[in-house]
């Protein structure tokens, strides 16, 4: 009777962290989508390529938010679907994984080299960030999560085996001859764009020290560099541990879970601190749609009384 109690305990709990996890990456796509309404707008009226840049690589972002809540409820059996322990799925979900991880690392430097020659070459800027440049650029995120996916998924081979958490847990099926070479070098690549970054930013750091006077935009990308390092550094971490050390598939699937959920939610915050213009795009964008929220809300819901909800529409109108 103990061990069914527990066992019964256990898995509710995991249902609860399940839901939370999937509201929480609900909520930060929904932001993503507002952002980038705004960046949308924002790039239509500066021709920055800056955001372009930033749109494009939001899709990894969001795939990488639907792929952890996916991994966490095949982890501990909440999703019981056959099709979801196929082969297939598997493999899609590695794909995500691998090819996401790369996109996300390529975004993150050529963010960092844009901002990097607007501080140093301002008036070349318009020069090296032209048109022809902003397609290669978004070609380049696009295919590196299309490639790499599918190296990193053919080469490793996932599949998936009985999780102690009551679900299924993916596990490599190839010797550690091949395995290991691979995650050398993807920590090395990982590193080595990771350190990129960082020297992109300190450069900017020491521009930023020359000038006799600080701008509200250096002080805003100071912070938002300082942001984007930090994470970075936790990235590395995370994956030295995924994949140099001796754990178990759950562990390293947890650990996944947490950093991606955590790295991929943050970018679309930041652009609401630190940027004034993205602020005052998405209010804008919010208050255009609010009462056909509203509605929407309002009948979700499962409002009977006509009347109070006429007075919230007016209310908040």
């Amino acid at each position: 009777v103990y061990v069914e109690i527990v066992t019964a305990h256990n898995m509710q709990v995991s249902e609860y962290v399940g839901v939370l996890l999937a509201i929480f990456s609900i909520c930060s796509i929904l932001v993503q989508v507002l952002v980038l309404i705004a960046v949308f707008h924002e790039r239509k009226y500066t021709k920055n390529v800056f955001y372009t840049l930033y749109a494009v690589g939001s899709i990894a972002d969001m795939l990488s938010l639907v792929d952890a809540v996916f991994l966490y409820s095949s982890l501990t059996g909440i999703l019981q679907f056959q099709f979801f322990g196929s082969d297939f799925t598997a493999k899609v979900s590695h794909h995500i994984v691998w090819g996401a991880r790369s996109s996300q690392l390529l975004t993150v430097l050529l963010i960092a080299s844009n901002r990097f020659t607007a501080i140093y070459f301002p008036l070349k800027q318009p020069t090296i960030w032209n048109r022809i440049t902003e397609f290669a650029c978004a070609f380049f995120q696009i295919s590196s999560i299309i490639v790499n996916g599918i190296g990193a998924t053919i080469i490793l081979r996932p599949i998936w085996i009985k999780s102690y958490y009551g679900g299924i847990v993916t596990l490599y099926d190839t010797e550690d001859s091949i395995r290991k070479p691979v995650f050398i070098c993807a920590l090395m690549s990982q590193i080595f764009v990771s350190m990129a970054i960082m020297l992109f930013y300190v450069a900017i750091f020491r521009k930023f020290k020359s000038r006799k006077s600080y701008h509200a935009i250096d002080t805003s990308l100071y912070w938002f560099a300082i942001s984007i390092c930090a994470i970075e550094i936790l990235s590395i971490v995370q994956h030295t541990v995924s994949t140099q050390f001796n754990w178990t598939p759950e562990s390293k699937t947890c650990l996944f879970i947490i950093q991606t959920v955590v790295y991929n939610s943050i970018p679309p915050f930041l652009f609401l601190i630190f940027s004034k213009n993205i602020r005052k795009h998405m209010y804008f964008t919010v208050k255009r749609h609010r009462p056909s929220l509203i509605i929407q809300l309002s009948h979700a819901l499962h409002f009977r009384d006509s009347r109070r909800l006429s007075t919230s529409i007016t209310a908040f109108t």
